[in-house]
């Protein structure tokens, strides 16, 4: 019985951060049906396709986004740098999601730290509106990603330290009894 115990006592840290592991997977995965890659958007203006070229290019902890969105003829509507200081927890995302009622989909930008806006496709170009003017749900799915991207493998990274405090703890503990059962036996 004392063997079961000792082991449902080692096993603790173990099964919990399975457990935690598998949640924040699944809440990831269910997060996937809203954001979108930038190539899935079809954006036109009056028949005219356009194309969006993004980039990424990272410096340390700055992770640095070029956007470009030009009309088929080369002409530009939209080129913008976009920084996200992944530094102390931050982090952010360029994706296609749908944030208000119109058919198409809008450019999110969102970060932790600092302006979070979306652009939106009109009849006549290319809106810059501030991420405050969406709609609740949106704000939600956002601080949601930033959740489930950023701050659960923080937390894991935690659990993992005070996992092997305990484990050590533990080992300190069996060494103190048994040295305490050496010296009573004397």
């Amino acid at each position: 019985m004392k063997r079961k115990i000792k082991l449902f006592f080692l096993i603790i840290p173990v099964i919990g951060l399975i457990t935690y592991f598998i949640y924040g997977n699944i809440h990831k995965s269910i997060l996937t049906k809203y954001f979108f890659e930038l190539k899935a958007l079809k954006w036109t203006i009056n028949n005219d396709k356009l194309v969006i070229n993004s980039r990424q290019t990272r410096k340390g902890e700055l992770l640095i986004h070029s956007i470009i969105i030009t009309r088929k003829d080369g002409t530009i509507l939209f080129d913008s740098l976009f920084e996200i200081d992944r530094d102390m927890f931050g982090g952010g995302f360029i994706k296609a999601m749908q944030v208000d009622e119109d058919p198409e989909m809008e450019i999110v930008f969102w970060r932790s730290y600092g302006e979070k806006f979306y652009l939106d496709l009109s009849k006549t170009g290319i809106n810059k509106i501030s991420f405050e003017k969406t709609n609740e749900k949106s704000k939600i799915l956002a601080e949601k990603w930033y959740r489930y991207n950023v701050i659960h493998q923080a937390e894991i990274s935690i659990f993992i330290i005070l996992s092997i405090i305990y484990y050590l703890f533990a080992v300190i503990l069996y060494l103190i009894a048994k040295l305490f059962n050496f010296f009573r036996k004397k």
